[in-house]
Formats: structure tokens, sequence, C-alpha cells
């Protein structure tokens, strides 16, 4: 007699995260990254989920303020991927705006704010 064992799916696994006490994750919003039908169903390269996974662990009530240079040591993805190279070229931060993911706004000598679209709450 032979007893199966099966995997943890990545919904449990995601609900069963032990988060260090002096880190802030969106568990609810990393979910909805890796899980939404939203998301599933819009044409995302690996490195623009990625950049929204990051946009995501880091959000209150929908928004986050991090900086590109944070947003590359995080992802280990380098500038040029995540800001685009030039107006040609877009970046994923460009990707995922034009896809209707994210909203950002830019304030004169501030922080960018990043908001998650609100639908996903």
């Amino acid at each position: 007699m032979s007893i199966k064992i099966s995997e943890p799916t990545v919904k449990e696994k995601i609900k069963n995260v032990q988060v260090p006490s002096n880190s802030y994750f969106n568990l609810e919003a990393i979910r909805w990254a890796l899980c939404s039908k939203q998301v599933r169903e819009t044409p995302l390269r690996s490195s623009e989920l990625l950049v929204l996974i990051s946009l995501a662990r880091r959000s209150r009530n929908g928004f986050c303020w991090p900086s590109i240079q944070e947003l590359c040591r995080e992802t280990r993805l380098n500038r040029q991927t995540i800001e685009g190279r030039d107006k040609e070229k877009k970046g994923c931060i460009s990707s995922l705006v034009r896809l209707g993911l994210i909203k950002i706004k830019r304030e004169l000598g501030c922080r960018t704010t990043y908001e998650l679209v609100e639908n996903l709450w």
C-alpha cells in the first residue's frame, strides 16, 4: 500500500508565507498579480510580471512608491528594462500602464506613485 502526498498549490503556498516582522508584504495584491483572471488573460512578458509582483508586494491600499533603483534591486532587472531605453523601446512600467494594470502619478519633486488597478480588490 502506498500513500500519495499531493503538492500544495501556488495559492496554498502563498497563503502560508511567513512574513518577516520588519517587512511589509501585501499578500492579497501578490495573489492578484499571480492568480487573478484579469492578469492571467493579459499578455505579459516575464519581466513585466516580475515588476507587477514587486509593485503588488509593496502596495498599501493599492498604492506604492518604490524608486526605479529599488525595483531594479528587487527584480534583478536593469533600469532600461524597467523604464525603457527610449521612446520607441517601452519598458515594463510603460507596458503595465498601457495594459491597464497600473496607473502612474508623477509630482514635481516627489516620488512617483504607482497605483494598482482599482478593480483588483
